[in-house]
């Protein structure tokens, strides 16, 4: 684990060293941003959002933990903090069992027959789960999702909830353990993902979901951060 932290250390100096300088803000766009009437407007439309539920949008019947850990906080305005815990620990009873974590949860009733790339946890018999394997932010995700749903309530009793035989602070260590694992690669110190597309190409072809033997492997920028930030907050 010390390992990973200082590589990543190292490589996000080197990314802020070679980076060009921060422009100056603008603060008269900035009060005017800020003082824009119609922001309520959109917030209150965001609530509205948040009401109807935690899948990603009304296009994706799944809770995305990628999602969830980045409107969590709106939610959390809107939805009991009962309710905020339970879809964490979801994520938890689905986790693999080499540690990883699922992308996404699904209602088992909504999964079709002819639908076979889904896995199931005998800790959570209400959902067939969904992961990408290409991606590598799952992990880091769900700690920060924690870690804001910890910040937000004050509840640090979700780390002592025992999911299965593991705490959920022992299951947080068990996910990033995963990452080092299966992405993690020792030519370059740091985590590894691979090409992934949206839209058409994502709903035609299910293999850029898909880590395989031919798949080109990316070091992305945005899942070394989100692991960096993670092992931060861990």
């Amino acid at each position: 684990m010390k390992k990973i932290v200082t590589s990543i250390v190292v490589f996000s100096f080197a990314l802020t060293a070679t980076a060009q300088p921060k422009p100056s803000i603008d603060k008269k766009l900035a009060d005017k941003i800020k003082n824009d009437s119609y922001m309520p407007f959109v917030k209150n439309k965001a609530l509205e959002v948040m009401k109807t539920g935690v899948n990603a949008g009304d296009g994706y019947r799944e809770v995305w933990i990628r999602d969830y850990n980045t409107f969590i906080e709106l939610a959390a305005q809107v939805t009991k903090k009962e309710d905020i815990k339970e879809n964490l620990l979801v994520f938890f009873r689905m986790q693999g069992e080499d540690g990883n974590i699922i992308d996404g949860y699904t209602p088992k009733e909504k999964i079709g027959k002819e639908e076979t790339d889904f896995s199931y946890s005998k800790l959570e018999p209400r959902y067939a789960a969904h992961k990408n394997t290409v991606e590598t932010d799952q992990e880091s995700s769900l700690i920060q999702a924690v870690y804001k749903y910890i910040k937000l309530t004050g509840d640090k009793s979700i780390l002592n909830e025992k999911v299965g035989d593991k705490t959920v602070a022992t299951r947080l260590e068990w996910a990033m353990d995963f990452l080092m694992q299966h992405r993690y690669t020792k030519k370059y110190g740091l985590i590894t993902g691979a090409t992934t597309a949206d839209g058409e190409m994502y709903s035609q072809n299910r293999v850029m979901e898909l880590m395989l033997m031919e798949t080109r492997i990316l070091l992305v920028i945005f899942m070394i951060m989100q692991c960096l930030l993670s092992l931060w907050i861990i």
